[in-house]
């Protein structure tokens, strides 16, 4: 996709693999955009940076998954502070090695409600390490204590996962998921992905165990517990759509075509599906997608051909470029050349593509943000042809 030594220069998409399973984390997004999906499991690395509280909520399970599995036992309030930043020193050590993150550290300051979400967190790895389960009747005793990371699937592996803690309940066993960031969707509801992806593992619960959980549980990093109803008819449903989706995607990936038929035919673009796509860079199903249905709420990203290019009294560059048949102007990019190295090797009438910009006031004025990245696009551009 890019070369390793010119990263900031955007090569061939990646080709297309079989997928060997499904896990039920990846369940709705491979709904959402199939192709996405099937990058992300063949681990192709992404080409935009990862949000900064997705970082953190990284620190954050794990700390939660050190709870669960008994290594905080024992530990004051400061060894689980301690723990925290350990988990966030090496979170951060990762995005310094990465020339698309490394701006973005450290995340006290690039997190807004950082503080906020670290006590959250210390707060329930405590609760959790602390919690002892229900006293259970005879014939319950299997679930007497909790376990957490615990691999579950099909009898066919082709539905598999690990679920973050199985708990134990008086009716039997209870499946509980750790989410560290918003578990709510616009109208109050549990968001439809998170209880979509709890009644999958509760199918693969029962393709490991033979039995079906009496509960699935949302765990926020603050609050009691949120209950996902279910019933096992759903359950199967959603299991049956599984290896639905998983045979109709792999005959995609499989079919006599070239890879760039087969990437059209795997993409599900729209502004839902792309707006958080690491790999919208190299995708030309989005580009063709925003060409066609320019008026939708597609990401703020500009491809073009350089006019213009200088560095402002601010210290700050300024590029023109010719983007269809508009001039657009963006402003503010840093100079620096560690947070954008394209900029110190881009000429007039050089094609680029700038992506994750702000609105700088008019429909072709643009200023950097956070996550702004450019990409020099003449290898990309020259596979569209």
């Amino acid at each position: 996709m890019t070369d390793a030594r010119h990263p900031w220069i955007l090569g061939s998409s990646p080709t297309v693999r079989t997928l060997r399973a499904i896990s039920p984390s990846r369940f709705t997004g491979l709904r959402t955009c199939p192709l996405r999906e099937v990058w992300g499991a063949a681990r192709e690395p992404g080409l935009l940076p990862a949000h900064c509280a997705a970082h953190l909520g990284g620190v954050a399970h794990r700390l939660l998954e050190d709870a669960g599995r008994g290594r905080l036992a024992g530990i004051d309030a400061s060894g689980i502070e301690q723990r925290w930043n350990d988990f966030e020193a090496s979170e951060e050590r990762a995005m310094r090695s990465n020339w698309l993150e490394r701006h973005l550290v450290p995340l006290t300051e690039t997190v807004p409600d950082y503080e906020v979400r670290r006590r959250r967190a210390l707060r329930r790895a405590a609760e959790i390490s602390e919690s002892p389960g229900p006293a259970l009747p005879d014939e319950r005793r299997e679930w007497e204590h909790p376990r957490y990371e615990i691999p579950v699937s099909t009898p066919d592996n082709k539905v598999y996962g690990r679920i973050d803690a199985i708990r134990p309940g008086t009716e039997g066993p209870v499946l509980q998921d750790y989410k560290s960031g918003a578990v709510f969707d616009g109208a109050g509801d549990i968001r439809s992905e998170y209880s979509t992806q709890l009644k999958l593992y509760a199918a693969a619960f029962a393709g490991t165990t033979g039995r079906w959980p009496s509960r699935l549980e949302i765990v926020p990093l603050s609050g009691p517990p949120l209950e996902v109803p279910f019933t096992r008819a759903e359950c199967e449903a959603l299991l049956s759509e599984a290896y639905a989706l998983l045979h109709d995607i792999n005959a995609e990936v499989e079919r006599d075509a070239p890879v760039a038929e087969r990437h059209e035919r795997l993409a599900k673009p729209g502004p839902e599906a792309c707006t958080f796509c690491p790999y919208r860079p190299t995708c030309h199903s989005y580009y063709h997608a925003r060409e066609k249905q320019p008026n939708e709420a597609w990401p703020r990203d500009i491809d073009g051909t350089i006019g213009e290019q200088r560095v402002l009294g601010n210290g700050r560059t300024l590029i023109t470029l010719l983007s269809g048949d508009k001039i657009v102007r963006v402003r503010g990019l840093s100079s620096d050349p560690d947070r954008h190295p394209a900029l110190a090797h881009i000429r007039p009438g050089e094609a680029i593509a700038i992506f994750g910009l702000r609105r700088g006031g008019g429909e072709t004025s643009f200023v950097e943000g956070d996550y702004t990245t450019i990409y020099v696009t003449r290898s990309f551009a020259s596979e569209a042809l």
